[in-house]
């Protein structure tokens, strides 16, 4: 079995084992020491550091372009793939996700999102879910214990969420509330900022609740306005700063309101 605290300190940051400010939990989340079944340990000897890592070099399957697989005929535009020893790269420990057997109607969970909290060690790896009790967690699952894999599909934005509304002169022009997601939402990229927040752009289309405000002399508000529902799209920035446990939108850019035109939704904190 490999000895950890005898790695050196480049492959131990690989590994996510050592960091230089303790917070590469987004990037890999691992867990050493209860992830790992007893009767994958032997697939562990020896092995390489490299071929632990493997997963993670993976490129990104085209499903339309790989014939005769049931896996990919099943699996949506939206939705990316783990199955048995592989998981799609752009799936990301903090961020929410809902899953699906793929080949299948029925969803883990319940169908809820639940915040992805890390990927285990190993070929088969175990994905750990945020769970509903503090002292008890069974919201888990390995990737090989269904032979046809999960569809993963991202939650960036959740129903009852509330944003203000900037107009393209950046004005506060009304606020928004999020009743409804009229399509699955679509990751498009994923990006590190300078300070470390990692920033998942996702594309969405929303049923929302909006309430325009209508401004007075002397700068006052009227925010007893009547409200409308209108169908949006737009590209939502889901945010994990530096230190936090999970994501969260934090604007909805490239949003088009009838009133408004071009316009942005930012959630205020």
């Amino acid at each position: 079995m490999f000895q950890y605290d005898n790695l050196p300190q480049d492959e131990q940051i690989q590994l996510g084992l050592w960091n230089d400010d303790q917070d590469e939990s987004y990037l890999r989340n691992l867990s050493v020491y209860a992830t790992v079944r007893p009767h994958d340990l032997k697939f562990l000897e020896g092995k390489r550091i490299s071929d632990l890592l493997r997963v993670w070099n993976l490129p990104e399957e085209n499903s339309s372009c790989i014939e005769g697989l049931k896996e990919n005929y099943d699996l949506k535009e939206h939705e990316l793939q783990v199955k048995l020893f592989s998981i799609d790269q752009r799936i990301t420990p903090c961020f929410r996700y809902r899953v699906r057997y793929i080949g299948s109607s029925e969803y883990l969970f319940g169908g809820e999102a639940r915040r992805l909290e890390s990927i285990g060690l190993g070929y088969a790896k175990r994905l750990t879910f945020s769970g509903d009790g503090l002292n008890h967690n069974d919201c888990y699952f390995w990737t090989d214990s269904y032979p046809d894999g999960f569809a993963f599909c991202i939650e960036a934005v959740q129903e009852g969420e509330e944003f203000t509304v900037y107009d393209s002169r950046n004005r506060i022009v009304g606020e928004v509330k999020v009743q409804a997601i009229v399509q699955p939402e679509i990751e498009q990229e994923t990006k590190i900022e300078t300070d470390g927040t990692v920033v998942k752009m996702v594309f969405v289309q929303l049923g929302c609740a909006v309430k325009y405000f209508h401004s007075h002399s002397g700068g006052l508000v009227d925010v007893h306005q009547p409200q409308e529902i209108e169908i949006v799209k737009g590209v939502a920035e889901v945010a994990k700063p530096r230190g936090q446990k999970e994501g969260f939108a934090r604007c909805i850019t490239n949003v088009h309101l009838k009133r408004t035109g071009p316009c942005s939704f930012v959630k205020e904190t």
